[in-house]
């Protein structure tokens, strides 16, 4: 998750601070559009704002003895949960485009590039206690709620028809799926099929947070002869064992005609037999 805040707390009838929030490196919401938020985003937001406009408007005013015109702060906050824990947790701010400071939370790397923002040893273990007590929590809580609204994932094994080829294609789609994150694959008869086979497509986002994946394999007349029985295998974060789809084929049109034909000429025959007799027993009587 990502958290990107421009400020331009100095000018008049300006609003001070922008917020974007990405989920895995999709934006999900802004704070230029007005739209009602879960209340824990609400909260986080709020409390976000308050602490990072005080911040910025001290540091811009410690940086300029004569802080009139416009200027601009950026801040950067990203964490990264991977399991149950957090791979990644820190900040980078900048300030009029240039880079003041790093800090990596997980290892407490504390890099200022400017002296404003360089920390006394109380300063440091304060924030580090706010970070890790607080903010590391709240990042956490807020992915795994991301994750329990996301686990809606639809796979599905389909046959079409693919018209430029004029083959049939077997293929796998997995959609609905958060984080983007996902391992698919095609068995045939219980064996993965060599992707050289195979047209792998990208991850895409469906447009409401959540994404999906497709793969397909194009089957040749012979191979659609065979009644092989495919099987998409999904494994996801969110899944709690791998999900299997199975789709088992059928006979072939050719077969079904050849079945159908040879009904056919059966009922004919049965039909002539009958007609056949009843003749024959009608000359009889008359001889």
């Amino acid at each position: 998750m990502r958290y990107i805040y421009s400020s331009i707390p100095t000018v008049p009838n300006c609003s001070d601070l922008r917020q974007i929030r990405l989920e895995d490196r999709l934006r999900t919401w802004n704070s230029f559009v007005t739209r009602r938020l879960p209340v824990y985003t609400r909260t986080c937001g709020i409390c976000g704002k308050l602490v990072l406009t005080v911040f910025i408007n001290q540091t811009i005013y410690r940086m300029h003895s004569s802080p009139a015109g416009v200027h601009v702060y950026q801040k950067f906050a990203a964490c990264d949960l991977e399991g149950d824990s957090l791979t990644r947790f820190f900040l980078q701010d900048a300030y009029e485009g240039v880079e003041t400071r790093n800090y990596d939370i997980l290892t407490q790397a504390y890099s200022p590039l400017v002296p404003e923002l360089i920390w006394t040893k109380v300063q440091m273990e304060t924030k580090k206690l706010t970070y890790i007590n607080v903010y590391q929590p709240l990042c956490l809580r807020t992915l795994r709620r991301y994750l329990q609204e996301n686990k809606n994932i639809l796979v599905r094994v389909m046959r079409k028809a693919n018209v430029a080829s004029g083959k049939m294609n077997i293929v796998c789609l997995a959609t609905g799926f958060y984080p983007r994150h996902i391992k698919m694959t095609l068995l045939r008869d219980e064996r993965a099929v060599p992707d050289e086979e195979l047209t792998a497509g990208e991850v895409f986002p469906n447009g409401d947070g959540t994404y999906q994946l497709r793969r397909s394999l194009a089957l040749s007349e012979e191979e659609q002869r065979k009644k092989h029985v495919y099987t998409c295998t999904v494994t996801h974060l969110s899944l709690d064992n791998k999900l299997d789809v199975r789709w088992e084929s059928a006979s072939s049109p050719a077969l079904y005609a050849g079945i159908s034909l040879l009904i056919v000429l059966s009922v004919m025959g049965i039909t002539g037999t009958l007609c056949w007799r009843r003749r024959t027993g009608k000359m009889k009587a008359l001889g």
